[in-house]
């Protein structure tokens, strides 16, 4: 291989060292930043919203027992102040929702779930579930005798 490489009469010369030495930033570079866009598609914890019209609501299957608890729980779990608080970003939290209304859809979850995204409406995150909600009565109930 030639020590220099020759450009056209406009550029200089450069030596090959200074072009294999660009060619191997130029790697590094782009490794790194498909390694951040992976990382930031998948992880979840710290993708920030940058289309506010568009939220992610993927990678919530093994956080679907949240859903479970009761509707105080569940908005203590939210704010980070319950018996398990985790960080959700507003995509978890939306497929949190898109997850309660394919399946159970009960009216307390949905509204605890909504009143976190700061929505009206499921439907401005998720198509999922019919036009009602059932409402649940959370009371105990007392063994006879």
């Amino acid at each position: 291989m030639a020590d220099k490489i020759t450009t056209d009469e406009t550029l200089p010369d450069v030596p090959a060292s200074k072009v294999k030495a660009a060619q191997l930033e130029g790697i590094q570079d782009a490794i790194a930043e498909g390694a951040k866009a992976r990382f930031l598609q998948t992880d979840g914890v710290e993708v920030q919203d940058y289309d506010p019209g568009i939220t992610p609501t993927y990678d919530v299957f093994h956080l679907q027992d949240l859903v479970d608890l009761d509707p105080d729980a569940l908005k203590a779990t939210l704010d980070g102040k319950g018996d398990r608080p985790v960080s959700l970003s507003e995509g978890q939290v939306a497929g949190l929702l898109e997850v309660e209304r394919s399946g159970k859809n009960r009216t307390d979850i949905v509204k605890v779930l909504c009143d976190h995204l700061g929505i009206d409406s499921p439907y401005e995150v998720t198509d999922a579930g019919p036009n009602y909600t059932n409402d649940v009565n959370r009371s105990a109930v007392k063994p006879r005798g």
